[in-house]
């Protein structure tokens, strides 16, 4: 997964002269936040009066409160809190309808029951973003390559979208890359639904 949460947490802190947290002391901090959100919602209600009159954004204590959880899950356990939601909700429905759930949130107009089934809605529907849930439909495990390798060879889809191969996966499925809308998306299709373009 490329999850970059921690990595931003960490150069914001350094930023910021803040001592980085180790994972008990973040999930305390955790319950301080959580604090913090409910003053902040309880300033919104006039019929309160606090004893200081500091704003509070509510959206920033969400915030705040999520970055601690953040680095209590991922110092504790070495798992990012969004790949372990990720991994929770697909343990929940299985693989096969989480990978329907993304292509549904992410970008796939029709379902989605195969790989092959996928190839022929073309590259163009599905689409690699940062998030960690969305990388779900690309990140799964390759199969070893066959022998005639056809890396690096242009082709075009059905729709007449230019791709590039980039590895055989075998049993007649291929991982190929376009760039859609200035962006490199990467999608596992069946070799036989390409078409090899003109040298």
């Amino acid at each position: 997964m490329n999850n970059k949460t921690i990595e931003l947490t960490k150069e914001y802190m350094k930023e910021r002269g803040q001592v980085y947290p180790d994972g008990e002391s973040a999930l305390k901090f955790a319950v301080t936040e959580l604090g913090e959100v409910f003053d902040a919602i309880l300033r919104k209600d006039e019929r309160w009066v606090r004893n200081n009159d500091r704003s509070r954004d509510l959206e920033f204590e969400f915030a705040d409160l999520y970055m601690m959880l953040s680095i209590a899950c991922f110092e504790m356990t070495g798992v990012h809190v969004e790949d372990a939601l990720a991994e929770k909700m697909k343990s929940k429905v299985g693989e096969q309808k989480w990978l329907e759930i993304v292509n549904r949130v992410y970008g796939a107009h029709e379902k989605v029951n195969t790989p092959e089934d996928a190839s022929k809605d073309s590259i163009e529907e599905t689409v690699m973003h940062d998030d960690p849930i969305a990388e779900e439909v690309v990140n799964q495990e390759e199969p070893p390559a066959v022998k005639r390798s056809i890396a690096g060879t242009s082709m075009r889809t059905k729709k007449g979208t230019l791709v590039t191969v980039i590895k055989e996966l075998g049993a007649g499925q291929v991982l190929v890359s376009a760039i859609m809308q200035g962006k490199e998306v990467r999608c596992q299709v069946a070799l036989e639904s390409l078409i090899e373009e003109d040298s």
